[in-house]
């Protein structure tokens, strides 16, 4: 039975590193969105590419649900094999990108100003 804990837990901590990996790509596409809508804004690129901006926003939003869902398994882990450390960094880390979930959906929602203004409106 100790192998069979000590498996479980490795699955966990492979699950819970994935995780991590994925809400860093959910960042880096969010910045790459933002830099995008920025040059849009100011006028620097076609105006077709708001379009393609909402399409990244999206993107980066999917890529933080699916990390978030990972991380939650993880957290529910935690508590159910009673590893609090676990439970708590989880939490934690899901409380910052659920926030930041929150954060996308507003500058999606004003995709036709600049960034600066978004993030200022928040």
């Amino acid at each position: 039975t100790v192998s069979v804990l000590y498996w479980a837990l490795m699955s966990v901590k492979l699950l819970l590193a994935e995780a991590i990996d994925t809400l860093k790509r959910g960042e880096e596409q969010e910045a790459a969105a933002d830099q995008l809508q920025t040059a849009t804004a100011k006028g620097q690129t076609k105006g077709r590419d708001f379009g393609r901006v909402k399409r990244d926003y999206s993107a980066a939003y999917d890529t933080y649900i699916r990390g978030l869902e990972m991380m939650n398994y993880c957290r529910r882990q935690g508590i159910d094999g009673k590893i609090p450390e676990l439970q708590q960094f989880c939490t934690q880390k899901m409380t910052v990108y659920m926030a930041r979930c929150d954060a996308l959906r507003e500058k999606e929602g004003n995709i036709l100003m600049a960034v600066e203004q978004a993030d200022a409106s928040s």
